[in-house]
């Protein structure tokens, strides 16, 4: 007797797909620095914002901490101390996000 068995096997799960679609960083010599970035995800699923880094500095993330899936837009700002920048620097950070990908950021003190 010959037979087969047809069948999907595991699970089909969302998927994120974040970028940063806008970036606006304000300078400050005497206290923190902080970047502003709009993050989209057009993607079938949400992501949690984990941390983010902003070059030179140690830094935080505050504001949304979800991304949710969909064409809707959500900012997160990213905060670096101690660190002293000026108008016109160039600043280069990085967000984390809970599924592991990494969004790259780059933007220009005002």
């Amino acid at each position: 007797m010959a037979g087969f068995s047809f069948g999907l096997f595991g699970t089909l799960s969302g998927n994120a797909s974040v970028t940063a679609i806008g970036v606006q960083c304000v300078a400050n010599s005497a206290a923190d620095s902080a970047c502003a970035v709009t993050l989209r995800n057009t993607g079938n699923a949400g992501a949690a914002v984990v941390s983010c880094s902003l070059s030179g500095a140690t830094s935080a993330a505050t504001g949304s901490t979800t991304v949710p899936a969909g064409t809707s837009s959500s900012v997160v700002t990213c905060t670096g101390a101690p660190m002293t920048t000026l108008p016109g620097q160039v600043v280069q950070g990085t967000i984390s996000l809970s599924n592991g990908v990494a969004i790259p950021f780059s933007g220009i003190y005002v």
